[in-house]
């Protein structure tokens, strides 16, 4: 391979994996081959594997990556000229050099700015002959799953009340608040699982107020979450393989009503074994590592009907994702688990060991170094509404 090959290999690489940040240089590669290095139909091809949402607009980051190729393309589809270019580029036309030198005379005439008729993107759209790619690429698949996992958290952190979040959700969270359970909505799943565990197993002590919640942390539940769902699909539907799993979540946001739809789908000629729901809740629980597994299942298939006989609607509650009062936390915690039980006494160690004194020291440190990252965050937003306050003076309004 020459060194104008491998530069040329570089670029078209370079620009899948922008716009796809999941994707690997050797998976880039792979779709490269499969559309005939045409980046714009491999960008097309992957994005209709992938389930992204949408399409790259023309004067997206990954365009802009190789302005000279962008602007080429741009200015081909605003004339109607792309597939022009395509038939005398492409073997086994004979290359005529008036025709392309008449292309790039009207290429180069149109800036880049001028209205297209049609995007790149579409063009590529009816040039790309792929209907099938002959691999898998489960480990991409996984990263974006986990991503989109790690966003429902962020959405559910905003909507728990901030006190509580502060004071003793966040225990709970951290500990059991998985994204599968009965309802469609991975951030209501959330929610749910959150105040019921804190409600009907409260740690033996007042936790202490935190201010901050470490990423790493967020990232571990999410990981759990992941681990959950994909056991509750591949308990209930035991002939889905764990490429198609993937699929099924990534492809319905995670909505496990419609998952288990689409996970049926996919198994419709192959037979089944019948599993009872709380089975399959209870095989998520045990993947996902939580602390009760058996009252979790149990609680998961008996809260719709717990809420539906007190009248109270968890969408209702979420209504526009607005941030819930302490009240209505605190209601819902009751209807969910109407005789809370008494905290445990907490039970010391009775002998000291190095594993211990480790765990000690590293939480000790993890605690000090969220006790500074919330000190440099409350000191900018200090001097951040200053700043504000004096670009933005208040109006006094005197009285004679």
């Amino acid at each position: 391979m020459t060194d104008t090959e491998r530069r040329s290999l570089d670029g078209l690489v370079a620009f899948l994996t922008c716009y796809f940040p999941y994707l690997t240089e050797w998976e880039a590669v792979r779709y490269l081959l499969l559309a005939r290095a045409d980046p714009l139909a491999a960008a097309h091809v992957l994005a209709k594997d992938r389930g992204s949402k949408g399409s790259p607009p023309a004067d997206s980051g990954a365009l802009k990556l190789a302005p000279q190729l962008a602007d080429a393309w741009m200015a081909l589809s605003s004339q109607g000229l792309l597939d022009e270019a395509a038939s005398i580029l492409s073997p086994p036309a004979v290359f005529n050099p008036d025709t392309f030198h008449r292309l790039l005379q009207e290429t180069t005439i149109i800036p880049p700015s001028s209205p297209l008729s049609s995007s790149p993107w579409e063009l590529a759209a009816g040039r790309s002959e792929v209907t099938e790619v002959p691999y898998q690429h489960s480990n991409s698949l996984r990263r974006v799953l986990l991503d989109t996992i790690h966003g429902f958290y962020l959405q559910a952190l905003a909507i728990l009340p901030t006190d509580d979040l502060q004071s003793c959700y966040h225990r709970s969270l951290l500990k059991a608040g998985h994204c599968y359970g009965p309802f469609e909505d991975p951030v209501s799943n959330i929610i749910l699982n959150t105040v019921w565990y804190e409600a009907a197993f409260p740690p033996p002590v007042e936790d202490h107020k935190l201010d901050t919640l470490a990423t790493m942390s967020l990232m571990r539940i999410g990981v759990r979450s992941f681990y959950g769902l994909v056991s509750h699909l591949c308990t209930t539907h035991q002939n889905l393989t764990l490429h198609q799993a993937l699929r099924c979540l990534l492809d319905t946001d995670l909505n496990i009503q419609l998952s288990h739809e689409a996970a049926a789908a996919m198994t419709v000629n192959q037979q089944q074994e019948s599993i009872a729901r709380e089975e399959a809740f209870r095989a998520a629980a045990i993947a996902a590592v939580h602390p009760k597994p058996e009252e979790q299942a149990r609680f998961l298939c008996s809260c719709e009907a717990m809420l539906a006989e007190a009248g109270v609607s968890l969408s209702t509650l979420l209504d526009g994702r607005r941030q819930l009062r302490s009240e209505d936390a605190q209601h819902l915690a009751r209807l969910l688990c109407p005789e809370p039980p008494d905290r445990m006494p907490l039970q010391q160690p009775s002998v000291s060991s190095p594993l211990l004194d480790d765990i000690m020291a590293k939480g000790k440190k993890q605690r000090r170094a969220l006790t500074r990252i919330s000190g440099k965050v409350k000191a900018a937003l200090r001097i951040y509404e200053s700043q504000a306050r004096i670009r933005n003076p208040p109006v006094i309004i005197g009285f004679m």
